[in-house]
């Protein structure tokens, strides 16, 4: 048995491992910058094996791909160490005595010559049964020498139909190899693998193949897997491995598995660990945040005594500890960042205190002061990390622009603002195009009532090749709050042309306002642009360190539509307006934007392009008596015909919409198509009589009635007040104040001014809780200004200034 296992370990150290050695030393060794040739993998296990019957006819018809060993790879689960070791002897199915017969048969004739007889009995058994795999054996053996092919594809068949057998596997992946495919090949050794786990020769073939085919992570994972089947005779091969899988995977910030890797060892042979692997292991667990653990290691590695106390919600808080004068530095650092990040804050002082005594090592172990920095600051405690910046910035190593802008961030969350600028500075003299030192010395400006400074630290010259969203949206915050208006909308229409399309000319507009997905937009401005052969894109570059998300830009985007409302900028506010139209970025934003865009049109006085807009909106809600308003307001200043089209074709599709024949009779009345108008009105008050028809139809009798050639003025008269009364009585009752003025207003305009009196002062004593509210929704004023007309007409002039002064001032 000795001289067996003298030859298995021969065998194993002839096999090329690639590992580079790495001996055990310093536990202060760099894990980012150790050297490593490894690259990775999957770890199979044993899982559920489909009947062979399936495999061979999936893999006859093609579905199953051998090269694509990755699925079976992935499909493998961890085996326990505690598993049996399967025997290396083939497993056999209860085979009939007559399939057994024609088996030996085939042999031998195949040993005598006569292989077309041979393959033909072994046709027949596989016609008969063909789940056994010593017909494709043989089959394999016959076609070995004439048709290499051939005879690897009965190999693989046989391996499918006897998967517990290892030498079908290993045997097919050596032909595989012989083939070139070593995918298939890999394939093969996985499944070997399944079946006899604890053979360490197999994982490092699969290893080798995986390292040929540069598959870095299945590689990995099957070293992880190898390691958790290697004895003791092997625990300084699995020291090595480990600690390169541990590194790989950290290199790969895939820090849970490279702990995992590296627990393997840690529970076979904790005799064995080195410094260098605890201080890997605990670097990697700092990084992952299990704090919990890097305590065990400290107590049984490190031979610190901690003193805990676990308090709400299983937090640990460290409440003394017993640390060895002899640590090695690395490990010292370690533990104070495991105290920080654990918030016992009342050991900072303890921790710390010992590190400024080594300021005369700083130039050899500044970066180790730096680990802790870095950790002092995420807990925001500044003034601990200001002492041990302190000596970094006088050494000759670490002196650099980094180590300066973390004493500055630090200076300035202190409140020491006049020494925070002056660092920012020196910051800015080392590394000039750095960004984020001048997004923080602007920050420092404006908290020292420096705006203007602060201005020119964000300033960014559009022609730079990138620009720094960050720095740009501080910047036209900073604009808004010192009122440079003019400057702060540039700077806005600036940072949306990013995601926008600049317009350029009139016929953009259009295209803007006619097409409704934001690609489309783009697609039509892109050719009318190379119709008129201009360039393409003029976009600037921005960095994308740092985004705002789509509300907050847009938040920024309505507060300057707001601003151009207030000063009446309709002609930047429409720009800006139509710009926004056509980013992708604002797709959800799109029927908000139309609104805006409307109105911008509207106050700019540019019904051309408001139209396009107001009519997407009535089309998606026809049912919305707001969007039929505005439209009606549109059609008031309208400069062409197009809304009688559409207005046309919508009534044919909607012919339930009354609202449209009211809009039209409007319009008719606006450009003075009184008849048609009046026709509209009566066919309204007949099918659907409500207050605001007979207040509409009575206004064109009204109209009709002062024209100086109306015969019949008294039918007029008469049919005008009776639609007037009928209104009133429709009207709601909270209305009271509308309705008195509106038939104030009727008898004003017949002459009856007794009546047109009784009315306005109805008005002007009537309290309408409405107006309370909304002072603006009043008629009090023009109640009392009509009413100081008939006053004035009738030389009452003392009446009509007193109801001038109480109601009416300017």
């Amino acid at each position: 048995m000795a001289e067996k296992s003298n030859v298995n370990e021969k065998k194993l150290e002839d096999l090329t491992i690639e590992f580079e050695y790495i001996e055990a030393g310093p536990s202060n060794v760099n894990i980012e910058n150790a050297p490593i040739e490894i690259q990775s993998v999957v770890e199979p296990e044993d899982a559920p094996q489909s009947g062979p019957g399936e495999f061979i006819d999936k893999y006859l018809s093609g579905e199953i791909p051998f090269d694509n060993y990755e699925v079976l790879l992935d499909e493998e689960h961890s085996i326990e160490e505690s598993s049996e070791v399967t025997k290396p002897t083939r497993t056999y199915k209860k085979i009939p005595a007559h399939i057994k017969a024609l088996i030996g048969e085939a042999n031998l004739r195949f040993a005598r010559g006569d292989r077309e007889t041979a393959t033909k009995i072994c046709y027949e058994i596989i016609r008969q049964h063909c789940t056994f795999s010593e017909p494709y054996i043989t089959l394999a053996q016959i076609f070995e020498t004439d048709d290499p092919a051939k005879s690897l594809d009965y190999y693989m068949v046989a391996a499918l139909c006897n998967p517990r057998d290892v030498n079908l596997w290993t045997r097919s992946a050596q032909l595989s190899l012989d083939a070139n495919k070593v995918n298939q090949a890999i394939f093969c050794y996985t499944n070997a693998v399944r079946v006899q786990p604890r053979n360490i020769k197999l994982h490092l073939k699969r290893i080798q193949l995986l390292r040929r085919e540069k598959d870095t992570k299945n590689m990995l994972r099957s070293y992880v897997k190898m390691m958790q089947f290697l004895t003791a005779p092997y625990y300084d091969f699995l020291l090595q491995v480990a600690v390169k899988v541990a590194i790989e995977y950290h290199q790969l910030n895939e820090y849970k598995k490279a702990i995992d890797a590296l627990n393997i060892p840690f529970q076979k042979c904790p005799d064995l660990i080195t410094p260098q692997m605890v201080n890997i292991m605990l670097e990697l667990l700092i990084l992952n945040e299990n704090y919990s653990y890097c305590l065990d290691i400290f107590l049984e590695h490190c031979n610190i005594e901690i003193e805990l106390l676990i308090v709400l919600e299983n937090q640990i808080q460290v409440l003394s500890y017993n640390m060895p004068e002899n640590i090695p530095i690395d490990l010292r650092i370690k533990f104070v960042i495991c105290v920080i990040k654990l918030k016992s804050f009342n050991l900072l002082d303890s921790l710390i205190d010992p590190l400024l005594l080594m300021e005369e090592e700083v130039e050899s172990i500044g970066d180790l002061f730096l680990d802790v920095v870095e950790a002092l600051m995420m807990v925001e405690h500044y003034e601990h990390s200001l002492k041990l910046l302190v000596p970094l910035i006088k050494s000759n190593n670490y002196s650099l622009a980094a180590v300066w802008l973390k004493y500055a961030d630090c200076q300035s969350a202190c409140g020491l603002y006049d020494q925070a600028i002056e660092s920012y500075k020196t910051v800015m003299q080392m590394a000039p195009l750095h960004v984020d030192v001048r997004y923080n010395l602007a920050e420092v400006l404006v908290k020292v009532d420096k705006k203007r400074e602060a201005l020119e630290i964000l300033e960014q010259d559009p022609g730079w090749a990138v620009i720094n969203v960050r720095m740009f949206v501080f910047r036209i915050k900073l604009l808004k709050e010192m009122e440079e208006y003019d400057q702060y909308l540039q700077a806005i229409e600036f940072l949306i042309s990013r995601h926008c399309e600049k317009i350029r000319h009139f016929e953009e507009i259009r295209a803007v306002t006619y097409v409704e997905r934001p690609y489309e937009k783009v697609a039509r401005l892109k050719k009318l642009r190379e119709f008129r052969e201009e360039n393409l894109d003029d976009k600037p570059q921005f960095s994308t360190a740092f985004e705002p998300t789509v509300e907050e830009e847009y938040a920024i985007f309505c507060d300057a539509i707001e601003l151009c409302m207030k000063m009446k900028k309709f002609v930047t506010m429409q720009r800006l307006v139509f710009t926004a139209l056509t980013s992708l970025r604002f797709k959800n934003k799109y029927e908000e934007l139309g609104l805006i865009g409307f109105f911008s049109c509207m106050y700019n006085k540019d019904s051309f392009h408001a139209y396009p807009l107001i009519r997407e909106i009535v089309i998606h809600y026809p049912n919305n008596n707001l969007g039929w308003n505005l439209f009606n307001a549109l059609l008031q200043r309208a400069d062409d015909l197009r809304h009688t089209r559409f207005m046309m074709r919508f009534m044919s599709s909607y012919t339930e919409k009354s609202c449209l024949r009211l809009l039209e009779a409007n319009y008719c009345l606006a450009v003075g198509n009184i008849k048609i108008g009046l026709g509209y009105y009566v066919s309204r008050l007949r099918s659907d009589p409500s207050p605001l028809t007979c207040m509409l139809l009575g206004c064109v009798l009204l109209y009709i009635f002062g024209q100086k050639f109306t015969q019949k003025k008294d039918k007029v008269t008469k049919t005008a007040l009776s639609l007037f009364l009928k209104y009133s009585t429709m009207r709601s009752k909270d209305a009271y104040e509308e309705i008195y003025y509106n038939l104030g207003r009727v008898y004003h305009q017949f002459g009856i001014l007794h009546l047109a009196k009784y009315y306005y002062e109805l008005v002007l004593n009537y309290n309408n809780p409405v107006s309370q509210t909304c002072p603006n929704l009043s008629l009090k004023r023009e109640a009392a200004y009509n009413l100081h007309i008939i006053y004035k007409n009738s030389k009452n002039y003392i009446a009509a200034r007193n109801l001038l002064l109480k109601y009416v001032r300017i």
